[in-house]
């Protein structure tokens, strides 16, 4: 009788746990785990798959893994779990406030190959879906045993960039944290690390702190701990209705439902809708939501209860919170923590620098491609936008607890949808802004009590005095690309109604002054020449300055005249290397330090990182870059004095003079220089200073 291959590769799984005393667990988990890369671009099963996402590149026993791709999924389920055996062995154990978790020892996929700890899918909190969702998170109950911190949670629903599917999960408030050494209570060892927390990006809407885009190993390696977190993404994270009862900032702040309220639907609506929601999903779980769906539904009738709601904490602040009370068990300092992040991500951090709910739970921040005076970065007429998201769904009403309960009784897979559809729709949304910003962001709320922002940014400057490193990248406009793939009309839709790149505050009720202002944008960027592909890098220009250079300038101008004390430091990411991110991983090949091509320097990105060579240039801006921003979050200085020896040979200064201000030029050297963009902005400083409107 012919016994099945498979059959012999876990009986062969099994015998190698068995005789594991000869080829120590971890090493052999290693070997093994380390030859499976090749099936990474295979169709296997999600249980190979998540064996494969823990391994480094490697080209040994390529041919015959590349057999296991038919394993059935029970075998392959059973040597994912033996691999996972091996690799853990008893295990890293550390004790929580809530209960112990384990992890991993690792190392890096560095030249150093240093060790760290891994400790993924950590919850911060109780799964906010079901009858929890739009409500604040849940603190979770203390737990028994030992849980596994061994693989990252699900991420937030949200629709994947790379290939506009819908992905995630409501269960999705999870972090990460990496850390280089453990405390040792036999011996009371306590390494009390700097802590790096890092905020992901993406408008707001998509996205995940998992290592897929940001991995540990370089910061790590540089002797930080680093925590990376999921927050909630789009309408279900900032849906706002601007009242008490759904103020907004749902990413930020969670709606406390206490009362159930009506839904008024258009069936015929909804009905084609959901069936597109059983043809992308399972019976078993369509049945499920539907079946949930419908309860809800029948159990309440329109008015017959009023909603109550309040807002009582954000997932970000709860993150942060976690990090202060439990970080010292994985060696960290609880009261030197930095919070860095990207993009939306960035704003997210100067929204906590201005926010009274965050008030010390950081002592640095780090703000890489935007601030909240960013255009992008707050809400306008964020009441107007749920409607429509209410609308798309299929329900047409004015009245808000009537458009919250329906949200409430929708799947996440239509919301998501929906409000992708909105922030594709053409005509009046393809402008500047809607490039890099989603419907649903954070906004400001009624005063109440638990209120995360109450006044706008410009009005809640200087914020808390803690050191600042922010800047930008030189062609953050490429990202126009990626916007020019979906909307190709988005050129010439510009060149027709150039009035959409003038920010709001220069527009006035004046229309002979409002042309006049349009033309001269018009005409220092483009001159006469229309706006075309012929003439992209005016626009990459145009976009820079007005979503991303003048805002921080402005901003550090408006914190120069408050009596904030800590420094600022400025640069600009002009380096146009093979890790560049953004760029890579939309295939865009335009010339130029894109937007979010600085973080493949700083978090190690498995798909982008080719063999370079130690002495590339590459690696010599990542090791300066990890170093000054490591270096910042010790000791509140990226260049402080050392006595190692160190590649950093210059000193940082911070920002002095708002009208010539210092800046570190980073384009393969590292040249302190004065005056960013310095035409450009003074045209902008002629403009605001002749024609803003009063804010």
């Amino acid at each position: 009788m012919r016994v099945r291959w498979w059959r012999v590769v876990v009986l062969c799984a099994c015998t190698l746990v068995l005789r594991s005393d000869a080829l120590p667990p971890a090493t052999l988990g290693d070997v093994v785990a380390n030859a499976a890369t090749s099936l990474n671009s295979m169709k296997i099963t999600g249980a190979w798959r998540r064996l494969s996402s823990t391994v480094s590149e490697s080209v040994g026993l390529k041919a015959a893994l590349r057999r296991l791709q038919a394993v059935p999924a029970r075998a392959a389920r059973l040597v994912h779990a033996l691999v996972d055996r091996m690799r853990v062995g008893g295990g890293p154990i550390v004790f929580t406030q809530l209960g112990a978790l384990r992890g991993r020892k690792l190392a890096t996929r560095t030249v150093e190959q240093s060790s760290y700890y891994s400790f993924k899918g950590i919850r911060y909190a109780q799964p906010p879906r079901g009858s929890l969702r739009f409500r604040a998170p849940v603190p979770l109950e203390p737990w028994s045993g030992v849980r596994d911190a061994l693989e990252e949670g699900a991420v937030c629903p949200h629709r994947f960039m790379l290939f506009d599917t819908y992905k995630g999960d409501e269960d999705c408030l999870f972090l990460n944290v990496y850390s280089p050494a453990l405390p040792d209570k036999l011996s009371g060892y306590n390494p009390k690390l700097a802590v790096m927390v890092w905020i992901h990006g993406g408008a707001f809407a998509v996205g995940s702190g998992n290592a897929f885009l940001y991995g540990p190993d370089h910061l790590v390696g540089a002797g930080v701990v680093l925590v990376t977190l999921n927050y909630r993404l789009g309408a279900l994270g900032f849906l706002s209705l601007e009242s008490d009862e759904v103020p907004g900032n749902m990413g930020l702040k969670r709606v406390d439902l206490k009362d159930s309220v009506g839904v008024k639907m258009n069936k015929h609506l909804f009905n084609a809708k959901v069936e597109g929601t059983k043809a992308s999903k399972g019976q078993d779980t369509f049945h499920d939501e539907i079946d949930h769906l419908l309860l809800i539904s029948h159990a309440i009738k329109p008015y017959e209860k009023k909603i109550k709601a309040k807002c009582v904490r954000e997932d970000q602040v709860m993150a942060l919170k976690w990090v202060r009370d439990n970080i010292e068990a994985f060696g960290g300092d609880p009261k030197r923590v930095t919070i860095f992040g990207e993009s939306a991500g960035a704003a997210s951090v100067h929204l906590h620098m201005l926010s009274k709910a965050s008030e010390g739970l950081f002592h640095n921040a780090i703000a890489q491609s935007g601030l909240a005076l960013s255009p992008w970065a707050l809400a306008t007429n964020p009441l107007e936008r749920a409607f429509e998201l209410g609308r798309e769904l299929g329900i047409d009403t004015n009245n808000t607890a009537e458009l919250l309960g329906y949200l409430r009784a929708t799947p996440s897979e239509l919301i998501v949808k929906a409000g992708a559809r909105i922030s594709g729709a053409p005509g009046k949304s393809a402008d500047l802004r809607s490039t890099v910003a989603l419907p649903f962001l954070p906004a400001v709320e009624p005063d109440h009590p638990d209120a995360f922002l109450t006044a706008a940014p410009r009005d809640s400057l200087p914020g808390a005095d803690v050191p600042l490193l922010t800047g930008y990248n030189a062609q953050e406009g490429i990202i126009l690309f990626r916007r020019l793939q979906r909307d190709p009309k988005l050129l010439s839709e510009l060149d027709r109604e150039f009035r959409r790149v003038v920010p709001p505050e220069l527009l006035s009720d004046d229309e002979e002054q409002t042309r006049n202002i349009t033309e001269a944008i018009r005409t220092f960027y483009f001159q006469n020449r229309p706006i075309d592909a012929r003439n992209i890098n005016n626009l990459i220009d145009l976009f820079t300055d007005v979503m991303f250079l003048r805002p921080i300038l402005e901003t550090l101008r408006l914190q120069a005249v408050t009596n904030r004390t800590s420094p600022t430091y400025l640069y600009r990411f002009a380096f146009d290397g093979a890790l560049g991110l953004f760029k890579r991983m939309l295939g865009i090949t335009h010339p130029g330090a894109c937007h979010g091509d600085e973080m493949g320097y700083l978090f190690y990105f498995s798909r982008l990182n080719y063999r370079l060579d130690d002495d590339s240039t590459e690696l010599a801006v990542s090791r300066r870059m990890v170093q000054m921003w490591t270096n910042f979050a010790k000791t509140g200085n990226p260049t402080p004095p050392v006595e190692y020896e160190s590649v950093i040979d210059f000193k940082w200064q911070p920002v002095n003079n708002t009208r010539q201000m210092d800046y570190l030029n980073i384009d393969g050297n590292f040249t302190l220089l004065s005056g960013p963009e310095a035409k450009r902005v003074r045209f902008w400083d002629w403009l605001y200073e002749n024609y803003a409107q009063a804010p």
